[in-house]
């Protein structure tokens, strides 16, 4: 039998783990600041967007000027995209999960309620499959009030949940499905940290629609959870909003979610309050290190930008940007074109390429 560890212990474990991955990261930006060239600093950092990580960069750009290298959190700092988009996504959700309150009187205890859930293998499978946490169907479902206000969301999410953690209501479901002559597919959950999930939550519940509303009118416990047509309107419109947090680009599809272009006004609240979160992180992705990633990336360059619209204004400063950046870091002294002194130098050996590809 494996020990377990009292709380004081793991505390310790867990303080102790923690000091020893920040040291490692001390030393190696600290290697990482004494590079082959002289005064060439460290090229880019990635990290999420935490406040904790704003901190981190002013003390390493304390610790870089005192070694006399050049560290700018502006230019050198690359904020991880997918966390953008990630806090972008969440706060349009967070609009969304208030939408369509409604008084809803649920049904008082009944036998199906009760019921132990006696297939959650099954669904256990099909919860990792889909990539979503099964860890609340096995909390107790608290009951609601007699007299309660629920929005959209948090009535889609209690009958889900409800028709999962019962084998008579997931029979019910099923017997619904061949009602219909619908191919039987277990409704999603969605999950908080896994902003993606409520996508695919929505999409399946549009999927399973008609068994769905046969089996939210054929059972008592969950008839008071039951969609206007009027809501299911609103949850294809939930469904359009959040598609393209899966791709790219995003500025466009959400800024045409206007009043005055059909869509809810609700909804557009939704698209508005990503908009705001996007508008917050992304001009500190216009540094140094994405203009050098697109200017060497070969599909790219300065294309990039008349392809996208972008003033050809930008394209020519952003130019200017690169080189100056080249000649002060890494441009020989001598004039000749040198093997960079570090092969791993991505830059000086990317800009090397190109010139010789000239000649």
């Amino acid at each position: 039998m494996e020990k377990l560890f009292s709380a004081d212990t793991l505390k310790r474990k867990i303080v102790s783990l923690y000091d020893a991955r920040k040291n490692l990261i001390i030393k190696k930006l600290q290697a990482n600041s004494s590079p082959v060239r002289t005064n060439a600093p460290v090229l880019a950092i990635t990290t999420d967007n935490a406040s904790n990580c704003n901190t981190m960069f002013e003390e390493f750009s304390f610790f870089a000027r005192q070694k006399g290298l050049e560290f700018d959190t502006k230019n050198n700092r690359v904020r991880c995209l997918a966390h953008i988009v990630n806090l972008a996504c969440k706060d349009a959700i967070a609009v969304l999960k208030k939408l369509s309150v409604t008084e809803v009187l649920t049904y008082e205890s009944t036998e199906s309620e009760s019921e132990t859930d006696d297939n959650v293998d099954s669904i256990s499978s099909d919860s990792v499959t889909n990539g979503f946490n099964s860890s609340n169907e096995d909390e107790p479902v608290p009951e609601s009030p007699p007299d309660n206000k629920m929005s959209l969301y948090d009535r889609i999410g209690k009958s889900i949940q409800k028709s999962r953690r019962s084998s008579i209501l997931r029979d019910s479901f099923k017997q619904s499905c061949r009602f219909i002559k619908l191919k039987h597919k277990h409704l999603l959950l969605d999950m908080e940290v896994r902003w993606n999930t409520t996508h695919c939550m929505l999409k399946r519940l549009k999927e399973m629609r008609q068994a769905f509303e046969h089996l939210l009118s054929n059972e008592p416990t969950l008839r008071c959870y039951q969609l206007s047509s009027e809501e299911w309107d609103l949850i294809d419109e939930m469904i359009e909003l959040l598609e393209p947090f899966w791709k790219m680009p995003l500025y466009n599809h959400l800024e045409n979610f206007k009043f005055e272009n059909g869509k809810g006004v609700d909804v557009c609240k939704a698209a508005t309050s990503a908009c705001e979160k996007l508008n917050k992180y992304y001009p500190t992705s216009d540094g140094l290190v994405y203009v050098m990633g697109l200017l060497l990336d070969p599909r790219c360059k300065t294309e990039w930008y008349k392809s996208v619209g972008i003033p050809s204004k930008v394209s020519k400063q952003n130019k200017k940007m690169a080189l100056d950046y080249w000649d002060k870091f890494y441009k020989p002294k001598d004039g000749n074109a040198l093997e960079p002194k570090n092969t791993s130098d991505i830059l000086a050996a990317q800009v090397k390429r190109a010139k010789m590809s000239r000649t």
